[in-house]
Parts: C-alpha cells; structure tokens; sequence
C-alpha cells in the first residue's frame, strides 16, 4: 500500500473514530432516557434531544471535513481498506443503525404518549360537559 493511501487511510480513520464518539454519546443519552433514567420535565427532555442533535451535527461536520480525503482515497484507485479503516467504519455503520433503531423507538413512544394525552383530555371534556350539563337542569 502506497504512503499516500496509508495517510490519507490514517487520517479517515480518525475522523470514523471520531464520528463513532459522538454516535456513542447521542446513543448513552437516548439509552438512559429510554430506560427511565431521565427525568419527564420538558425542559429537560427538550435540553437532552438538543444535546443529542449537537452530537450528530457534530458527527456530521466531521464527515463533511473527511470529504477530500476520502475522495482523493478513492482516486487512488480500487483497493482494500486497511483493518484501522475498515473496523472504525463498520463501528460508525453499527452505531448509525443503532441511534436509528432508538430514534424509531423514541419516536413511537411519543405517538403513544400523545394518544395517551389526548384520551385523558378527551375524557376531561366529557367530564366536564357532563358536569356543565348536570348544573344546567
């Protein structure tokens, strides 16, 4: 393998390392707020998805800097990736499709959250008209 390819497998490597990091951290967030390790206030919870979202900008941005290298990787013609490369991009992979599967998760608790909501509000009117209707014979 040619010093250029090493280097630039190198310097790839590192930003997939990176970007792994950031993966890691939004999934611990979203891991404890799913096993009820986080608190229920809004705020809070509106404080988590913005951290959680800053990571994946985060994760974003770092492939956006690893844009020329990968490229001029790439012109160099088909090869292999080295076991540093190849291992740091199946993590990112793996950790993508498990920040995914969370999201999916997340997401259908919250439909379930909201329907919950909306039935105890429904059933609060219906008290409430029947309450009213009561007071008005």
């Amino acid at each position: 393998m040619s010093d250029d390819r090493l280097a630039l497998e190198e310097v790839i490597a590192e930003g997939y390392e990176a970007q792994a990091e950031c993966y890691a951290r939004a999934i611990e967030l979203l891991e404890a707020w799913l096993a009820g390790e986080a608190t229920e206030e809004p705020e809070a919870i509106l404080a988590l998805l913005e951290r959680q979202q800053q990571l994946v900008t985060q994760a974003a941005e770092i492939d956006l800097t690893l844009q020329a290298a990968r490229a001029r990787w790439h012109a160099l013609g088909p090869a292999k990736p080295g076991p540093r490369l190849q291992e740091a991009l199946e993590r990112v992979q793996e950790l993508i499709g498990r920040l995914m599967s969370l999201n999916d998760l997340l997401r259908e608790q919250a439909l379930r959250a909201r329907q919950q909501v909306r039935a105890k509000l429904d059933r609060l009117r219906a008290e409430d008209a029947a309450r009213s209707a009561y007071r008005n014979r």
